[in-house]
């Protein structure tokens, strides 16, 4: 059987599990998806082993394995990775951090990939609420948050709070429209100013001549 050593790193397996977590990061970037699975798959046992089950590195991993099941429409396996991932944020973070609100996000897109709209509400709407308050109501990661509800409400048929949003989300928008198309807007050429006519200059007075010596 494989066994680690304080960096992860499994005999037999080359590089260390944080190496092979990057290098699976570097392919999946690239949509070499097959390639990343078994890097990723590695990074996941030889971290847990080398930290234990509930390490933030095997928070991380899984939510790689997350992104590439999700990537590669398997769906319910990126529903455990993320699920797994969040539960594991939760528990070292609490349940407000941003950290957890990005799980939360994610798990709920997969849920509605998975056409389960009950169960992704309650995740988008945490996600919302924990960016919300650390970001501020005009944050992307808020018209992210927003964008993903409106879709969920929708599949809901909640055409009331659907239409509320939609209204945020069009002043969000026009909002950052405006100040992108201000940021771009060259400013106003000053106008020329008028050269002012130069003074006139006195010409030199002329030396006063010199008094004449009195005779001895």
């Amino acid at each position: 059987e494989d066994l680690p050593d304080r960096r992860g790193q499994l005999v037999g397996v080359p590089g260390t599990a944080e190496t092979q977590d990057a290098l699976g990061s570097l392919l999946y970037g690239q949509s070499r998806y097959a390639e990343a699975r078994p890097l990723f798959q590695s990074a996941l046992k030889g971290r847990i082993r080398a930290f234990g089950e509930d390490h933030a590195l095997v928070s991380e991993t899984l939510g790689h394995l997350g992104d590439l099941d999700m990537a590669t429409g398997q769906f319910g396996e990126a529903k455990t990775s993320y699920g797994r991932a969040l539960a594991l944020d939760e528990k070292r973070l609490g349940t407000k951090d941003l950290g957890v609100g990005s799980r939360c996000f994610h798990l709920g897109k997969c849920l509605m990939a998975m056409k389960l709209p009950k169960d992704a509400e309650p995740l988008l709407t945490r996600a919302l609420a924990i960016d919300e308050k650390a970001f501020g109501v005009d944050h992307p990661a808020v018209t992210r948050d927003l964008d993903a509800l409106l879709e969920t409400y929708a599949t809901l048929g909640k055409t009331e709070t659907m239409e509320s949003l939609r209204t945020r989300l069009k002043a969000m928008h026009d909002q950052a429209a405006a100040a992108w198309a201000a940021e771009m807007t060259p400013p106003e050429p000053k106008p020329a100013s008028t050269p002012q006519p130069a003074e006139p200059v006195e010409p030199p007075k002329p030396p006063k001549p010199a008094e004449p010596l009195l005779a001895v």
